[in-house]
């Protein structure tokens, strides 16, 4: 066999070699040094690709080291100033600690009532005052109503205001 091989560089790094057997066929192979530069490319970049994530964290880390020691270097200028800054300082501290308090309130709010505690709700029983009727109704916690139980004295008494403050009304809306 007669064979002819021409060897083309391409780009430096890829080994193309061009085959001529007998017949004039031609047969393309990609050498083996062009597959190790190919993963020796990958592997500098991907190191470079680490090495640039790892710079900027680092500069992001001095960024906020520098802020840092700049409101420190603020806060030391003068003694005066030192004390309207705690004030401040525990003014803030206080605002963060009510908005902890708010959100917490909201967050137990919004979750479901547990058994024991929507049995406590139901069971609490509240006087509350009746616009409609004029009179006061006892509510349970789900807002059933319940029937409050009097003597006849006190059932006159209760009438009396009630028809009593329905009739001012009517009297001032004509």
């Amino acid at each position: 066999m007669n064979l002819r091989v021409r060897c083309i560089v391409v780009r430096r790094t890829r080994n193309l070699c061009d085959t001529l057997d007998e017949e004039g066929e031609e047969e393309r192979e990609e050498g083996q040094e062009g597959k190790k530069d190919k993963k020796e490319k990958k592997d500098k970049k991907d190191k470079k690709d680490k090495k640039d994530k790892k710079e900027k964290k680092t500069d992001r880390a001095r960024v906020q080291d520098d802020e840092v020691n700049i409101a420190a270097k603020r806060q030391k200028t003068s003694p005066g100033d030192a004390a309207a800054e705690r004030q401040r300082s525990e003014q803030e501290r206080i605002v963060k600690v009510q908005e902890q308090q708010t959100r917490a309130e909201k967050r137990r709010m919004l979750a479901p009532m547990t058994q024991s505690q929507a049995e406590e709700a139901n069971s609490r029983v509240e006087r509350v005052w009746d616009d409609d009727t004029g009179r006061w109704r006892l509510v349970r916690g789900g807002g059933e109503v319940l029937e409050q139980i009097v003597t006849a004295s006190e059932h006159r008494t209760i009438n009396k205001q009630a028809t009593g403050w329905i009739s001012r009304i009517n009297a001032r809306s004509f």
